[in-house]
């Protein structure tokens, strides 16, 4: 990679994913030989009679390719080319062997297994496509992948406790995120997950294991000791960590999840509305109704609480004042305090003031239901298949995939490098257009604001007629807006935006080109390339809006002035 490549990767802004996945340089040009395609056999067929001679005879009128059916495994067939004139024949597999398979077989495993799906998929798939049927013993090829998805899993996490090490200051003692999940859904599944992830870089750290054994053996398999717990309110793995003592007189801290004690100030609310539901309180009206604490009401003080915690994590007293201004805010008074609407325990702020949440967590399930979906059954085989496909993707992103196929002996091809750079990229483009999208949120009211221009309406309004007064107002509002916004005539396209202008059109097309070449050659180049068009066109988006509005605020009156 070159210099100005670093350079602006480590200038951009970065997103949680960017900073997980690292996105290898893989393809230089396209090689036109290691591809798979899906072809007709008559139209194939069609093409070697009329450019195959037989080598024996040297005729080229009776030359017919065809499929040898007593030779079909699964999706590898056997091609024959026989000449029907001396009788000859040559034939090859459609496919080559890895691993005592052929590599479209364990391609078609691999695949099906990656969105969610079984054998019975795969049959339904293949007939459809007009394909031969997938291999009878279609199953069995999972035990290749799930002993090669188990080492590179277990480097994977060994990886990401390195990196939480490392982010720690070298210090071992780490923070990690516990959280379950069940195979199937309510609490009657024989098969579960239990999850840690590192709170400093967001990946998945540990196996499939209760969360007692997942504490047990760091220390041995992963070098660290994870001594802070953040839990989602659920005591009881914490408290069986704390009664184990695994690792002796250093006592594991307790976390709390914010987005859990956000929910559960919610929960409380909604349990006092419903126990005092019909009961008169001392001014003779519910808790309820009009102008009272309704069910809107409460999704608001519920959405402010986990605000005032988010932003306030100086210290415990930042928090508590800032939830008091929730409380005072909404009562609009400070007559008979209702405190058991707001119950602050100094402990429970204490361990919100880290300000993380368990939204990777939340995260990793999703990954792993997406290929082990919990309306389907599996066995406990495919259930660790899905898992540790999981967490290479989650950890490491779709184009770790790659090293499954290098371990299985298997070229994983242009193609497929390609399209696992695309999703990769794809994911870490959508990561980031939410961080400016909630970066944007928190400037909206920084944006196009009225305190820097000042009005003088006294002016404006110099009469004792009231509909004089509007009507002046009203010719100086459509006189800036004719002075400002541009006219559109009759025969040209009628943009919405009317600070859409030249500089705006260059720039977005700059942006869609950039896109387009990125599409057909996702390179690391390619991607910076299109980040940096698309910020330049935000840019002066931003630029001509800014000035736009300038020059109408400023038209409304000789005495305006805007910054």
């Amino acid at each position: 990679m070159s210099k100005s490549t670093e350079e602006l990767l480590l200038n951009s802004v970065e997103s949680a994913s960017r900073r997980k996945i690292k996105i290898p340089d893989l393809l230089k040009e396209q090689d036109s030989q290691n591809v798979n395609i899906i072809v007709e056999l008559d139209l194939l067929s069609s093409l070697m009679k009329n450019l195959l001679c037989c080598k024996y005879c040297c005729s080229s009128e009776k030359i017919e390719l065809r499929e040898d059916l007593k030779s079909r495994r699964g999706l590898a067939v056997s091609l024959e080319i026989i000449c029907h004139n001396c009788e000859e024949s040559t034939s090859t597999m459609s496919s080559k062997i890895s691993n005592k398979c052929y590599d479209v077989n364990l391609r078609l495993t691999y695949g099906m297994r990656a969105i969610g799906k079984g054998g019975a998929a795969a049959r339904i798939f293949c007939g459809l496509m007009n394909l031969p049927p997938p291999p009878a013993k279609f199953e069995r090829h999972n035990s290749l992948f799930l002993n090669v998805l188990k080492t590179i899993s277990e480097d994977s996490m060994n990886a990401a406790v390195h990196e939480a090490v490392i982010a720690n200051d070298n210090n071992s003692n780490i923070a990690v995120a516990v959280d379950g999940t069940w195979h199937k859904r309510g609490y009657s599944s024989l098969n579960g997950v239990v999850c840690a992830t590192s709170v400093e870089n967001g990946k998945w750290g540990n196996g499939m294991s209760g969360v007692l054994s997942i504490f047990q053996r760091s220390e041995t398999s992963r070098k660290a000791c994870y001594t802070q717990y953040l839990g989602d309110g659920d005591s009881k793995g914490f408290l069986t960590i704390k009664e184990a003592k695994v690792y002796g007189d250093t006592e594991v801290e307790k976390l709390e999840c914010v987005g859990h004690v956000q929910k559960r100030m919610g929960t409380r609310l909604r349990n006092i509305l419903k126990m005092s539901k019909g009961i008169k309180l001392s001014d003779g009206k519910n808790i309820s109704g009009r102008g009272r604490l309704t069910l809107k009401e409460v999704d608001s003080i519920q959405h402010y609480y986990g605000l005032a915690i988010r932003k306030n994590l100086s210290s415990v007293e930042d928090v508590k004042r800032a939830i008091w201004a929730i409380y005072f805010h909404k009562l609009s008074t400070e007559d008979n305090p209702q405190h058991a609407l707001c119950p602050l325990e100094k402990d429970l702020l204490k361990k919100c003031l880290h300000g993380r949440t368990q939204n990777p967590n939340e995260s990793f399930n999703k990954c792993i239901w997406e290929r082990i979906p919990k309306t389907v059954f599996v066995g406990i085989e495919t259930l660790k298949f899905g898992v540790m496909d999981a967490v290479i993707c989650f950890n490491d992103g779709y184009v770790s995939r790659i090293k499954v196929f290098e371990a299985l002996g298997i070229k994983s091809g242009y193609n497929t490098e390609r399209a696992l750079l695309i999703i990769d990229n794809k994911r870490i483009f959508e990561a980031e257009r939410i961080v400016n999208k909630v970066s944007l949120e928190a400037r909206n009211k920084r944006r196009y604001l009225y305190n820097n221009c000042k009005f003088h309406c006294a002016r404006l309004v110099k009469t004792e007629s009231v509909d004089t007064a509007v009507q002046e107002v009203t010719n100086i509002l459509i006189a800036a807006a004719d002075l400002s916004i541009p006219k559109v005539s009759s025969h040209s396209f009628q943009r919405y935006k009317p600070w859409w202008n030249a500089d705006c059109q260059t720039a977005y097309e700059k942006q869609r080109r950039l896109w387009g070449i990125f599409r057909r050659y996702p390179t690391t180049e390619n991607l910076l390339a299109f980040k940096n068009a698309k910020a330049n066109a935000r840019r002066v988006r931003r630029r001509s809006q800014r000035q736009s509005w300038i020059r109408y605020v400023s038209s409304l009156t000789s005495s305006t002035s805007s910054k």
